[in-house]
């Protein structure tokens, strides 16, 4: 109820006039998944069939990860191709942050770098209106593998590394140093 109320609140204060806000309250929808319907559409109006594409495929994975994931991580995951397990750099958002919120509007927060989708109600409305869990889970799968399936990842040092790091109690193993410390898929979903 709180949420739905602040829906109304945010709408009143995007119009003017008394009359403005008459009729927001007078045409506001009448429960939560209504008024996410709507905002779902407003938040979609203008967008290129490719933005339509990357919103779809953003919430797959916002809605299947186990934790926030980063702007870039986004874009990233967005730009790998699953059938040639290759990443496109041209594909990569230019500016992920403004992306990722531009996509996402009231149903995506980024706090600390990360994004997730703001609300469970919002999630829930996600999964019962748009999506499902399954294709989502199945969608960070396949961009996860089509990453770790790249050249850069399919040495020996690499896997070596990551297994120790995730496999071995903390600090029980010293450092190693490989080219790319930084994990590149979120497969911990």
């Amino acid at each position: 109820m709180f949420l739905w109320v602040r829906l109304m609140l945010d709408g009143i204060e995007k119009v003017d006039t008394i009359d403005e806000q008459l009729e927001v309250i007078n045409t506001f929808p009448p429960d939560l998944f209504r008024a996410f319907d709507q905002l779902f559409r407003q938040t979609g109006q203008g967008f290129t069939p490719t933005q339509v594409s990357h919103q779809f495929e953003m919430f797959m994975l916002l809605v299947a990860s186990i934790r926030p994931l980063t702007p870039e991580e986004i874009s990233r995951l967005i730009a790998v191709d699953s059938l040639t397990h290759s990443l496109d750099e041209r594909h990569k958002f230019s500016d992920p942050d403004a992306t990722v919120q531009n996509l996402g509007g009231p149903f995506v927060t980024i706090a600390e770098g990360r994004a997730q989708i703001a609300h469970a109600s919002m999630k829930e409305f996600l999964l019962q209106r748009h999506l499902t869990l399954n294709d989502s889970d199945v969608y960070l799968t396949e961009k996860c593998l089509s990453t770790l399936n790249q050249a850069k990842y399919s040495t020996w040092q690499y896997s070596a590394y990551w297994l120790r790091k995730n496999l071995t109690p903390a600090g029980a193993v010293a450092a190693t140093k490989i080219e790319d410390n930084e994990d590149p898929v979120p497969y911990d979903y």
